[in-house]
């Protein structure tokens, strides 16, 4: 039996398939799609436009990528380009609100060995960059690779960077920290490296987590990979997608889109190359839990009197319970509140003693 879906697939114009995978990942990151369809229409200067008029023929049909093409100075159609590389460029050329999406912060930290002087700079990224290890010795995953990015590195020697305060080169110690997320973290794995004078392809093989943690104890889940097969030379693109709100994957291949079976918690890939995590809210973990943002709105439109009005009456529905065997006990006092606690001697653990009242 056929599968109905309801999601379009984008004509290969020769060799586009890397520019395909991207456009696909980008059509369904909704906040992306969003903001590019905020974009006044008047800012021909953009790309927001052609991808503006893509994205609603994509949600209707087969299209075609022709004036997207076009914008991005295409003109060789026949030739495969890197994915990564367009992605970087569509993100140049759109809104700074649909950029933002992707737009990340890093701490770039310098320390001399010389005089311990430090330098601090921000530096804005839209993905990173991640180095593949290799892995015969143990499983060499994701988060292995960040925690390798994010690691102090040491130059020595020949390597020895300049320091102003010596006025001379120095041992240096350079470590990024992490100080903004991103809504969208791309990751990208150096799949392709210069080795004797060309490019050649690295296939190691990574474990992809389908949930990870970042520093800041920030969690992301996966919703979209880009995949390279093959060679550089004769390489194709594809992309796998999980819409959001959806249980189920879809594979991207140029014209052509299919279901996927159920996805696991992680795989083992040697073609991998982009993969795009959202920012997973944060939950409440119980009743008592409170949300600090949500207070401090509500503080900032409600009087404070009101507040302690509606407190005051809450205090008053406490209602008297006076059992002989309750754990609780609790007082209501007309001109005051106090909440006393009692634990009965047969239950009380010994270590505990006698705990005091609180008025």
């Amino acid at each position: 039996m056929k599968q109905d879906i309801k999601y379009y697939g984008l004509r290969n114009q020769g060799a586009t398939c890397y520019l395909n995978s991207i456009l696909q990942v980008l059509f369904m990151t909704k906040e992306f799609r969003e903001a590019v369809e905020r974009c006044p229409i008047d800012h021909k200067d953009r790309i927001d436009v052609q991808l503006h008029s893509l994205f609603e023929s994509l949600k209707e049909r087969t299209s075609e990528t022709r004036d997207v093409t076009r914008k991005l100075g295409i003109e060789r159609v026949y030739e495969q380009y890197d994915s990564g590389q367009y992605f970087e460029k569509i993100l140049s050329m759109v809104s700074d609100e649909a950029s933002k999406v992707f737009k990340g912060n890093l701490t770039h930290r310098t320390v001399c060995g010389g005089c311990s002087a430090h330098t601090e700079e921000d530096v804005p990224f839209w993905y990173l960059s991640l180095p593949l290890m290799d892995s015969s010795d143990k499983n060499y995953s994701v988060e292995d690779a960040i925690e390798e990015f994010l690691k102090d590195s040491e130059f020595n020697g020949d390597d020895q960077l300049y320091c102003d305060e010596c006025e001379e080169k120095h041992d240096t110690t350079v470590k990024y920290k992490l100080k903004h997320n991103p809504e969208v973290l791309m990751l990208l794995l150096k799949r392709f490296v210069y080795q004797r004078r060309s490019y050649i392809k690295d296939s190691h093989a990574v474990d992809v987590y389908y949930t990870i943690n970042v520093p800041e104890n920030q969690t992301y889940e996966l919703y979209a990979l880009v995949e390279h097969f093959g060679t550089l030379k004769g390489g194709h693109y594809t992309a796998r997608i999980k819409p959001q709100d959806e249980e189920g994957w879809f594979e991207f291949n140029d014209s052509s889109v299919t279901m996927m079976s159920q996805q696991e918690t992680f795989e083992r890939s040697q073609s991998a190359y982009l993969l795009f995590y959202r920012k997973k809210s944060k939950k409440k973990t119980g009743f008592l839990s409170f949300n600090t943002g949500f207070i401090s709105r509500w503080f900032s439109k409600v009087n404070f009197l009101w507040f302690s009005f509606v407190i005051v009456s809450g205090c008053a529905l406490v209602f008297l319970i006076k059992r002989r065997n309750n754990f609780l006990h609790f007082v209501y006092a007309s001109d005051t509140v106090s909440f006393r606690l009692y634990f009965n001697r047969l239950f009380a653990f010994p270590f505990l003693g006698h705990l005091p009242h609180f008025n």
